[in-house]
């Protein structure tokens, strides 16, 4: 048996241990009906970062809340989740979120066009509320004797349209300085992280 054969061997075998491992665990995490936690990620529920409220309403049928601070002001999210197998297994769910946008924003420099000519600006804008629907898988990790670890991935669907910015210099915007503002806009993909205390 050659040695690269054997290290195949060996990361298969420990790969197996960890999956019955974290099997043994879910199998033993006593059954906890309220999660409190905090969560970080890319168009998230709770935004850049926040907290997080779940409750188990009906057997693997869950209602979540959610608030942070995100790319375009606070944001706020309500939703609900079925999980597939058990509450640190596989769910889907949906939710709706809100982004409150942002008073007298300055990105920095900005591009805008005076007579014919691409030039920088320093002025201020404002960011409008946005609103979504989202759609996500979820995957629930037993971490500890009561707590959760999981990943969300998805899409997040804007219902308020783009362009929803405001101030003196908006109809002087180049169409690439239009484009930043709709890229930072809430919407598109979602990647989340989290982090659940079982109460």
């Amino acid at each position: 048996m050659t040695d690269t054969m054997k290290k195949k061997i060996i990361i298969l075998l420990s790969a197996c241990f960890m999956l019955a491992t974290l099997k043994a665990q879910e199998a033993s995490m006593p059954d906890k009906a309220t999660y409190l936690g905090f969560g970080s990620g890319l168009n998230n529920s709770c935004g850049l970062i926040g907290l997080n409220l779940e409750q188990f309403v009906a057997g693997r049928i869950s209602v979540f809340g959610a608030a942070g601070i995100g790319s375009w002001g606070f944001k706020t999210a309500i939703g609900g989740r079925y999980y597939l197998d058990s509450k640190t297994g596989k769910a889907i769910g949906v939710s709706f979120s809100n982004a409150s946008g942002l008073t007298d924003f300055e990105p920095g420099n900005v591009k805008i066009l005076e007579n014919g000519q691409e030039v920088d600006s320093k002025g201020k804008f404002n960011l409008l509320p946005v609103q979504q629907i989202n759609i996500t898988w979820i995957r629930m990790w037993q971490a500890g004797k009561t707590n959760r670890i999981g990943i969300e991935l998805g899409y997040s669907i804007n219902l308020s349209g783009k362009d929803k910015v405001t101030g003196p210099d908006v109809p002087k915007l180049t169409d690439e300085s239009k484009e930043a503002f709709n890229i930072v806009q809430p919407g598109g993909l979602i990647i989340g992280l989290t982090f659940n205390f079982g109460l």
